[in-house]
């Protein structure tokens, strides 16, 4: 069962807990635009009392601006913690021998799902131990969903998958439980192809990507409508559906092939002939089947062991949807399971920090790594500020940092590790949404706020390292974390007078916004920069409201210009290596990209600073307002020019003309895309020779 406390928790009860580095964890939800996670976070609130029951779903709380609310989508992370009850026997993984019920302090953090507000969704990840990824079963894993796994990965993450809006099978898309099922695991295939293949981006070991695969047995799949605040994971279903299964079966086992190809025959379990018409597979004979008949409203009267008599809905108050939803919240709030599972399946920060310490410190030989992986709130102090954050109606600046080692308390002396300022915290708090709650101390693992005092230390800087002054290091940025402007304004203020205002508002702008960028250039000019034209408006409303004053200031705003350049931009932030002229004084000069990874094949570069990869088919255009898809690390000079084509008589007279070489060249092209070999194409180095010989014996003619 879930909580009984229905009020929000204390400062003095949050201390509590994280003085018990086992009784807290950190977790951030992400996922794909509109896909459900604020939803799914309305019901986590309602349950500690922050909104009312019947608003949760809708009301998305921790959507607190009015932009927000006006356009249904989440543009800025918000953290919240909450408190969980568990009740029955602890997780295995992290609490052995440990026994009764105990309360656990959860600090959530609901991110944006656009790509314009990326950069928002990395500063989450930072905050946190654990990612859940909801996904909408209708729609599937998405562009943003990739993302989210990369982001949780590259911060060793453990991460948990919601299939959200389970309902719209059932009455949108009208499919049937066989159909539905077989959905779900297109869904669940895909979202672990995604999962690996940001695995292997980042260089994860076999361990972490053993335990992070999604799978309903092991506990970190849930099955939801965030809307309707319901939701089971497979273990909970078993336990349910155990009385139709021989006496000695046991909710693990039966957990085991619920998801499975495995059918029910009589009381015994078989595997499925043929897993793609899995007709009478449990779970969609068991689950779907009576899930479906009680959304729909069909066949109410005959729904197996789900419901026994009294808690069946009826239809004498409200409407047959309303009380499926209502019966469906009562049996399986998603409360529970969702809880239940970050408990179990993420570990607390002094188990987590230790596997994560390669990801925020890739030198593992940096004074910082011991403090980061012993967690110890009695150690030296050290903390990462994630971003910088205003409340609503507010100016004054706050830091959301995670702390790594030691104990923050206000009066701590610290240094800022990127540009050795000396700071002092000048007070504490914990976050809760839109609230800011005094507490005498942050310990290490805890997700906290310090005051206007340290974000005014950290200057231009909206990510940074305190640490004790005895210390020397940084700590490693979120991957994605730095998103380069693509749109560009200008802004002045109509009234000259009102320019000081503006000049406030824009300082401002940039501490607050991590990805917009403010340029005050040499002729007065005023540029802002944004990462797309939805984070552009959201930037431009939030200036006027930093500008202050009583009256709204008057801005003329310029044209939005998106910046177009060729060159090939690097991850580090370094200069760009620009490829030799494509012509020098002599004649001819090309150039050939060379990848860092040595299981990359090498390209050869294409016309006008295409980059065309031959073993995986495709090609990218470099340019410096985009993030590369391939990171290079040099250039080197061709002998010869494999795109000449002959231009005199006697060339063409020698090598064919230029209408038949091109065909030829094109019918090779097709015929190599038709049949390749491993590596590149074996006609490439070929057709490369013949080039050569052809201009050698070209020289060798002239000469």
């Amino acid at each position: 069962m879930s909580s009984t406390k229905k009020r929000p928790p204390s400062g003095a009860e949050l201390v509590a807990l994280w003085r018990q580095p086992r009784r807290s964890r950190a977790i951030c939800v992400l996922g794909h635009v509109d896909h459900g996670k604020s939803s799914l976070v309305d019901w986590l609130l309602a349950e500690n009392g922050h909104i009312p029951a019947r608003l949760a779903g809708t009301l998305r709380y921790l959507d607190d601006t009015v932009d927000e609310q006006e356009r249904g989508i989440t543009m800025r992370a918000s953290a919240i913690t909450i408190l969980h009850r568990r009740v029955g026997p602890p997780p295995q993984a992290w609490e052995t021998g440990d026994k009764g019920d105990r309360d656990y302090a959860i600090t959530l953090v609901d991110s944006p799902g656009h790509i314009d507000f990326s950069h928002d969704a990395c500063a989450a990840t930072r905050l946190s131990d654990g990612a859940v990824i909801v996904v909408d079963v209708v729609e599937g894993v998405r562009v943003q969903t990739r993302f989210a796994l990369r982001a949780a990965c590259a911060e060793r993450l453990a991460p948990i998958l919601v299939l959200n809006k389970l309902d719209r099978l059932a009455v949108e898309t009208a499919d049937s439980p066989m159909e539905a099922f077989l959905r779900l695991r297109r869904v669940l295939e895909n979202a672990n192809a995604a999962l690996h293949e940001a695995l292997r981006l980042h260089g994860c070991d076999d361990a972490f990507a053993a335990r992070a695969a999604f799978a309903a047995e092991k506990g970190n799949v849930v099955f939801a409508s965030a809307l309707d605040g319901w939701g089971f994971t497979a273990l909970q279903v078993a336990k349910v559906l155990l009385p139709r299964f021989p006496a000695k079966t046991t909710p693990k086992a039966l957990a085991t092939v619920l998801f499975g190809d495995f059918a029910l025959d009589g009381d015994k379990v078989k595997r499925l002939r043929d897993p793609s018409y899995p007709d009478d597979a449990i779970f969609p004979t068991l689950v779907l089947a009576p899930l479906f008949q009680l959304l729909t409203g069909t066949a109410l009267d005959d729904l197996g062991p789900w419901f026994e008599p009294d808690e069946k809905p009826s239809r004498k108050k409200r409407s047959v949807a309303d009380d499926a939803r209502a019966c469906l919240r009562r049996k399986f709030p998603a409360t529970d399971a969702l809880c239940k599972a970050v408990v179990e399946r993420v570990p607390p920060p002094e188990a987590a920090l230790g596997l994560r310490t390669a990801a925020l410190l890739p030198d593992s030989a940096s004074p910082l790594a011991a403090l980061v992986r012993a967690c110890d709130a009695d150690g030296l102090p050290l903390a990462y500020v994630a971003k910088n954050f205003s409340r609503p109606g507010s100016d004054a600046v706050a830091c959301a940092v995670r702390v790594l080692s030691g104990t923050l308390r206000a009066g701590a002396a610290l240094r800022v590790g990127e540009s050795g300022a000396a700071v002092v915290v000048d007070a504490v708090s914990a976050m809760m949404g839109g609230e800011l709650v005094p507490i005498d101390e942050a310990r290490a693992g805890c997700v906290a706020c310090l005051g206007p005092g340290v974000a005014a230390a950290l200057g231009e800087l909206k990510r940074a390292t305190l640490a004790d002054p005895s210390l020397d290091g940084v700590l490693a940025a979120p991957s994605g974390a730095t998103a380069l402007p693509l749109v560009r304004v200008a802004v002045a203020a109509q009234r000259r007078a009102e320019s000081a205002r503006l000049d406030r508002g824009l300082r401002l702008l940039q501490a607050l916004d991590a990805a917009a960028t403010v340029e005050f250039r040499n002729d007065g000019e005023k540029v802002v920069g944004c990462v797309g034209e939805l984070h552009l408006d959201q930037a431009l409303r939030d200036l006027r409201a930093y500008c202050g004053g009583d009256e709204a200031i008057a801005l003329d705003v310029s044209e939005p210009i998106v910046g177009f350049r060729e060159g090939l931009a690097e991850p580090s932030g370094a200069p760009c290596k620009r490829p030799p002229p494509w012509r020098d004084e002599d004649g001819f000069a090309a150039w050939e990209g060379r990848t860092f990874a040595d299981d990359w094949p090498s390209g050869r570069g294409g016309a006008r600073g295409t980059f065309a990869d031959d073993a995986l088919g495709f090609a990218w255009t470099p340019g410096h307002g985009t993030a590369p898809q391939m990171a290079f690390d040099g250039f080197a000079v061709m002998d010869v020019d494999p795109f000449w084509t002959p231009t005199t008589e006697d060339e063409r007279e020698e090598h064919g003309d230029v209408d038949d070489r091109a065909s030829r060249r094109e019918r090779r092209a097709a015929r190599h895309r038709r049949v390749r070999s491993r590596g590149r194409p074996a006609g490439d180095a070929l057709t490369l020779d013949k080039s050569a010989e052809a201009q050698k014996s070209n020289a060798r003619i002239k000469g």
